[in-house]
């Protein structure tokens, strides 16, 4: 896999996190990388109220002009609409097995909900966040794409949050950067792309 080869190309072998990158495969990889700021084609999501209320109201914290918001997400109603499928909170053995009868990673139609739970072990910032992915082959614009459903309203809801309210949510939150594993030593920033030839054969 691209990704992969210039990870290990400018040294990530030397980053605290190197061991694990050297025992991921297939979309451990994927997943690896989304969570430590690389480009990937998943959208993540938390099944932790306080994560994504700290998310959510970082951005009235840096001076956002705007109101934050949540968003919650139906998985399985969200599935049903996708791909009609189903959405399995704790699969059995290789998940990517269990989503080959719906999917191909590479020729992928409809965006899907899953839950990476085989890969938790490996990703200490996907125990710590309660983290779940959305995973398209193409860039789309989820709400936008919720929209077009009949029952939009029961796959997902918005919760607008005031400014004034999410800087007081995020003072007295339990969770903060660090217990997330917001770390400043991050992979986005110490293997930046920028640094990489986007060329490749």
């Amino acid at each position: 896999m691209w990704t992969y080869d210039k990870l290990f190309e400018n040294g990530t072998v030397t980053h605290p996190d190197g061991c694990v990158i050297h025992r991921l495969s297939g979309w451990d990889i994927p997943y690896f990388a989304q969570h430590y700021g690389l480009a990937s084609r998943f959208l993540d999501w938390t099944t932790s109220l306080d994560s994504a209320l700290f998310f959510a109201c970082q951005a009235a914290d840096q001076d956002s002009k705007d109101d934050p918001c949540l968003r919650l997400l139906d998985p399985a109603k969200f599935n049903k609409y996708s791909i009609n499928g189903n959405y399995a909170v704790s699969p059995d053995g290789d998940y990517m097995e269990y989503l080959k009868q719906y999917v191909s990673f590479h020729q992928m139609q409809s965006p899907v909900a899953i839950s990476p739970g085989y890969v938790s072990a490996s990703n200490e910032r996907l125990q710590l966040q309660n983290g779940l992915f959305i995973f398209s082959s193409n860039i789309i614009d989820i709400i936008k794409y919720v929209k077009n459903a009949g029952n939009k309203q029961k796959i997902m809801h918005k919760i607008v949050i005031p400014k004034a309210v999410a800087k007081d949510i995020l003072k007295h939150n339990p969770i903060s950067a660090s217990t997330l594993g917001l770390d400043d030593d991050h992979l986005a920033n110490e293997y930046s792309f920028n640094r990489f030839s986007l060329t490749h054969s």
